[in-house]
This record gives C-alpha cells, sequence and structure tokens, in this order.
C-alpha cells in the first residue's frame, strides 16, 4: 500500500501504549518491562459542540489490563497517547497521559457484541490531538444503514510491528516505536462454535495478502466501510471498532460503531436538558 495512501486514514489513529513488568518494592521493575499497546480514535458526542470528543477503543483493552494489574508483583508505567502518523502530525512526542486512570464508560460482554471503552479527555490533551487528528462525527455514521459497501478494512497498530529502540529496566530509557497498518477484510458468517451475540456485529476474515501474523494490539481501532459517491469518488465510514480476533480462521470481529454512537448521543442530550433546567 501507498505510504501516503496509509497515511490518509492515520489522520483518524491515536495510539496507546504502556509498559507493564513485575515490580520490586520501591514499584521498580525488576527487569526489562513488555510493552503493551491499543488503537483507537476520537468520536465527537454531540453534533452541536464541535470539540466535545471521546476517545474511543476497546472495552476489553480496560478490562484486560485490570486482570493483569491484579496479580502480586506487578506494575504499569510510562501510560501514553500519540498521533504520529497523519499528514498533519509535526511531533513524534508521546503525550503522557494514563488511560486506565481516567473516568470512562467501559462495557465488555461477549453475549451482547458490545466492546467499548469511551474516554472523555482533559482539555489540553485533546486540545493536542484535535491540531493533527479528525475525529468522527456524526455524518460520518448516521447514514450507514443506507449505505452499500464495496468492500471494508481496519486500521490500527499491531504489537507484532512495534519496534522497541532502547531496552533497559529502567523506563526512561525506554522507547517503542509502532507502525500503522491497514487490512483489508472480506465480510464472512462466524465460523462454528462462535455463538452470535444478541446485537449485530461486523465479522471478517483478513485477506490472504496480509502477512501480518496477528492483530493483537489493533484492538479498539476503526473498521472501514469503502463505497463510491454519487459523484464518483471514493468514499469511507467507520463501520466498527476492532473487538475480538480469532486467529486460527483470520477472522476479526468488530462492535458497531452507529448503534453505539447513537446511544452516547440520546445519553448525553438528555443530561444536557437536564442540565439546563
Amino acid at each position: 500500500m501507498s505510504p501516503d495512501v496509509l497515511q490518509l486514514f492515520c489522520r483518524h489513529l491515536i495510539g496507546i501504549g504502556w509498559y507493564e513488568g513485575r515490580v520490586n518494592e520501591n514499584d521498580e521493575f525488576t527487569k526489562t518491562p513488555d510493552f503493551y499497546g491499543a488503537s483507537g480514535f476520537l468520536l465527537q458526542l454531540h453534533e452541536e459542540l464541535p470539540s466535545f470528543c471521546a476517545l474511543i477503543t476497546a472495552g476489553h483493552v480496560f478490562t484486560d489490563y485490570q486482570e493483569r494489574m491484579s496479580k502480586p508483583r506487578m506494575g504499569a508505567k510510562v501510560h501514553s497517547i500519540f498521533d504520529s502518523w497523519g499528514p498533519y502530525s509535526r511531533c513524534k512526542t508521546r503525550i503522557p497521559f494514563d488511560l486506565f486512570g481516567a473516568p470512562a464508560f467501559v462495557t465488555y460482554d461477549e453475549k451482547t457484541g458490545v466492546d467499548l471503552a469511551a474516554v472523555p479527555l482533559p482539555e489540553l490533551v485533546l486540545t493536542l490531538l484535535l491540531q493533527t487528528t479528525i475525529p468522527f462525527r456524526k455524518a460520518n455514521w448516521v447514514h450507514q444503514r443506507d449505505i452499500s459497501f464495496a468492500f471494508f478494512a481496519m486500521l490500527g497498530l499491531p504489537n507484532e510491528d512495534a519496534e522497541q529502540i532502547t531496552k533497559h529496566a529502567d523506563v526512561k530509557s525506554i522507547n517503542t516505536l509502532q507502525n500503522p497498518a491497514l487490512l483489508f477484510l472480506d465480510p464472512c458468517e462466524l465460523p462454528d462454535g462462535i455463538a452470535p451475540a444478541s446485537n449485530p456485529q461486523f465479522v471478517g476474515r483478513i485477506k490472504p495478502c496480509a502477512d501480518l501474523k496477528s492483530v493483537v494490539g489493533m484492538s479498539g481501532g476503526p473498521i472501514f466501510g469503502f463505497c463510491k459517491n454519487s459523484n464518483g469518488p471514493l468514499a469511507y465510514w467507520p463501520v466498527a471498532i476492532q473487538s475480538r480476533w480469532l486467529p486460527e480462521r483470520r477472522i476479526v470481529i468488530g462492535t458497531l460503531l452507529a448503534p453505539i454512537a447513537l446511544t452516547i448521543e440520546q445519553d448525553l442530550e438528555k443530561f444536557l436538558r437536564q442540565d439546563s433546567t
């Protein structure tokens, strides 16, 4: 894929990163910690409030983190978010921000098919991200029922391609470079043995041309649907949030974005009406 094309889609991509490992009594890593990453994007929560956005990622990113941190002598440090791959990005510096310590709406339920974390960001962090990142707005998801998509792709930051530049137990000396990937998908049915969720989900198989072995780290990234506009050019919409990964079958399962965004908007509208009375 052309670097320019990938860069175009990366204007929506936000990386989430941190380091985990065993710690001693002084809360210091006992050896070089492991890098963990996830993907996300900004969603405008109310069409009349352009700067009222939340960082969206997968809910299981939070629940898996909490499970690991519940084990004895486990610690995590150097939490950050970053957006250094888009055409508007001019800085490679990560933004220090502990996603897991911030107030967030988190749900992960395989039975209902909802895997979502929505994190309102501090004003300074959001201001920095809005300089280089384009949020998805209501116009990007509200008409999806009326669209017949020609093909699909998922965007994110696979841990498999992450490059740890320096290796040292001192996290201040560690730097990890993540490389974005855009993988094309063929819609498919759920394989035998996988129970369908009570809510509709996106299900797609990664095309054979992709040589990536694992999509771990792409959780929370957007799944796009593509079609031609009436005037000819190719257009794309955010269809789902990447959630589950079935490696043996190379199938990904995503939480549909439109129902989630509509619910958030309706709940927020109720809150704003109550607040104004």
